[in-house]
């Protein structure tokens, strides 16, 4: 999920909308979120998205017709640091399973 949640926070991070400064954000731009791991009480983590705060932030752009336009508060670096977290959570994982099927094999070895 935080590999996900990163990708589309870069992928949406261009999008953008005419904005009057302290004016409504129109649906139409994206909002970024990210992911919060929360304990459960029966053990074990969960992974909820939680909206990034503010989930925009209005620039000046010569482009738009108010001169201001509200972009996704998005970092390029944050979102970098989060997909490498992703995958070297993703690795460790899948080494805990690996010591884990090897630790059941060597039971099963030591019963027969």
């Amino acid at each position: 999920m935080r590999l996900s949640v990163a990708a589309e926070n870069i992928v949406n991070a261009r999008s953008s909308a005419p904005v009057e400064p302290g004016g409504e954000v129109p649906e139409e731009v994206y909002r970024p979120q990210r992911v919060a791991q929360l304990s459960r009480a029966e053990g074990g983590v969960t992974a909820k998205r939680r909206a990034v705060e503010p989930a925009t932030i209005t620039e000046r752009d010569a482009r738009s017709p108010t001169g201001f336009s509200a972009v996704p508060n998005v970092d390029f670096g944050r979102e970098m640091v989060e997909m490498l977290f992703a995958a070297q959570s993703f690795k460790a994982s899948v080494e805990a399973i690996r010591t884990q099927m090897e630790m059941d094999e060597a039971l099963l070895d030591i019963k027969v």
